[in-house]
């Protein structure tokens, strides 16, 4: 990939690619991935034949998917196509090719990829980093995701969150990258992968637009070739996703690219908002819209067309309780962004309660991944403080944007650590940015 020349940390040359003077790998970075690599596998290792990893509901719906690709996408008759409505097909295609190449271990096999693809996000937040800010930058913005304990954690689960990750976090390179350099090719490059990235998880489905609006403050060119660029990149990034949405309103009749979206919509975000301002558990609440959704729909709906009732009903009941959806939010913003991913790490761990911290072990890894978080965010601030003084509007404008993106659509009431996985690249971005010059600072001294 090509780059631009550097001159201090958060400008770069005027008409020059970003990064082109620096290589893109040397001998730092790569100590960098090797931690990450080491801290990945090291948890790998402890958790060797704990199988509570792949005891939560959406495993075993994948591996379903993966060993019955046809049945799940190809047969509306199959019992295992309203699985594949609610799956989109991007991750276990992924599984299935592993399976492929790995027989009968595609669970190991496939957390092996998932800690592949999890480092090369390191790699791709230091091009990222410097791109953005400088090589320094890069360096420190690669450790910190290196280190991050949900990336860390999260990569030993059977879950589509590292490919996703990867896959939008290369997109957004490119895509800086061709509106620095006003090139159509980067930019239609980058909407195959943004676009990819929608297939993998359906909670990217609004980035194309949110990517498109930020080009606008960071390209270098014309408006008639800002334009280009936006065509190019919108016209690539709308393939995958709006294929798969005609492709199921052909065989359900109801266009919708899952159902998964009807299902948080209405059990999670509408549920806890009727919850939160009725003083009611969350799973009486389920229980009430459940009812209501049973007498909207008949036994012999498809799964697409309750899903659109479903979707109808969440919506309404979110309109109806807005101080409670307002709440639920918060709560789930902070469960996403400050939760430390307590529970996923004593699992794999092997701890037979992962919730309780009822002993001193407990608690010292709790408190290291504490410890570590606040790192994050706190040289994410001094980023953040950095950029403004140093006019980096454009960086601001790339992160910041993308940061609030997964805060708004991620925070509700199935929020957790697992949904913050995403979005930590662009923070440990700007924690770069924090921590070298902080670092640079020291040196002076």
């Amino acid at each position: 990939m090509p780059g631009g020349t550097v001159t201090a940390v958060g400008q770069h040359d005027s008409g020059t690619d970003p990064g082109a003077a620096q290589p893109l790998f040397d001998r730092r970075l790569a100590a960098i991935l090797a931690l990450a690599l080491a801290l990945r596998v090291a948890l790998l290792l402890v958790a060797l034949g704990n199988q509570a990893r792949f005891d939560s509901t959406d495993v075993p719906e994948y591996l379903r998917l993966a060993r019955d690709l046809d049945g799940a996408y190809a047969d509306p008759d199959d019992p295992l196509f309203g699985v594949g409505l609610k799956r989109t097909p991007l991750y276990p295609v992924f599984l299935a090719a592993v399976l492929a190449l790995s027989g009968r271990n595609l669970e190991w096999a496939t957390l092996l990829t998932g800690i592949a693809a999890s480092v090369a996000t390191v790699w791709v937040t230091f091009v990222l980093a410097q791109d953005l800010f400088d090589r320094a930058a890069g360096y420190a913005g690669a450790l910190l995701l290196a280190v991050d304990p949900a990336s860390v954690v999260w990569s030993n689960f059977l879950q589509p969150e590292a490919l996703f990750t990867l896959l939008l976090a290369s997109g957004v390179v490119l895509w800086y990258r061709a509106q620095r350099r006003a090139s159509p090719r980067l930019a239609a490059a980058a909407g195959l992968l943004v676009g990819a990235a929608v297939l993998t998880r359906p909670i990217g489905l609004y980035l194309a637009l949110v990517l498109v609006a930020v080009g606008w403050l960071v390209a270098k060119a014309d408006l008639r070739r800002r334009v280009v660029l936006a065509l190019a990149f919108l016209a690539v990034a709308a393939l995958p996703p709006a294929g798969w949405v005609a492709r199921n309103a052909a065989v359900t009749g109801v266009p919708l690219l899952s159902t998964v979206e009807s299902l948080n919509l209405l059990h999670y975000r509408a549920a806890g908002a009727v919850a939160e301002e009725q003083d009611i558990s969350l799973n009486r609440a389920r229980l009430r819209l459940q009812q209501q959704l049973d007498a909207r729909t008949a036994p012999g709906d498809n799964p697409a067309e309750v899903a659109r009732v479903r979707s109808a009903l969440g919506i309404r009941t979110l309109l109806d309780h807005p101080a409670g959806a307002a709440v639920t939010w918060v709560k789930g913003a902070g469960r996403m962004l400050f939760g430390p991913a307590r529970a996923p790490l004593l699992i794999l761990l092997g701890e037979q309660d992962p919730v309780a911290l009822d002993s001193p072990r407990k608690v010292a890894w709790v408190a290291l991944q504490w410890a570590i978080l606040a790192v994050l965010y706190a040289c994410a601030l001094a980023g953040a403080v950095i950029a403004v003084r140093r006019r980096r509007w454009a960086a601001l404008a790339v992160l910041g944007a993308l940061i609030a993106y997964f805060v708004l659509v991620s925070s509700g009431t199935e929020a957790f650590s697992r949904f913050r996985v995403p979005m930590v690249p662009y923070v440990a971005a700007l924690g770069g940015c924090g921590a070298a010059s902080v670092a640079a600072r020291f040196a002076r001294r």
